[in-house]
């Protein structure tokens, strides 16, 4: 494996021409950007989890899913976070109809190699989904 080391990237703008430019866009007067802010702010994780048991193959970084009970369930993660403060992105709905679900992870179940899930439909009642999306960002080990 090799590994590529540069202080930026470039985006060369010179083809968005004629009808298609906009001198106000902002990505317009951005053409070199410090690859720390895309190390820095690329997801480390995410898994798309199908009726509380299947991650999908396109998961990064989540090696499994283990179903805990009613509303509840821990995602496993390849490799650990340096500390168990990461920012989590998610979505879910309850059922295939496309019913709608609270869902946040818990401070004292998660740690820096698993994420502790809880689900809650409308009535603040536990309850699992029939589909779940989650992203994490963070510092990885």
């Amino acid at each position: 494996m090799s590994t590529l080391n540069v202080a930026n990237i470039s985006d060369d703008q010179s083809t968005l021409t004629g009808a298609n430019e906009n001198p106000n866009d902002r990505l317009h007067f951005n053409k070199t950007v410090d690859t720390k802010f895309v190390t820095n702010g690329s997801a480390k994780a995410f898994a798309s989890i199908y009726s509380n048991s299947d991650i999908n193959v396109t998961s990064l970084n989540a090696s499994s899913y283990t179903n805990t009970g009613t509303g509840a369930g821990e995602l496993n993660f390849t490799i650990a976070f340096t500390q168990p403060s990461f920012k989590v992105g998610v979505s879910s709905q309850i059922s295939a109809a496309g019913a709608g679900a609270t869902m946040r992870g818990t401070s004292g179940g998660s740690t820096t190699s698993k994420y502790d899930i809880r689900t809650y439909e409308g009535t603040n009642a536990a309850a699992s989904t029939s589909y779940m999306s989650v992203v994490f960002h963070g510092d990885l080990a």
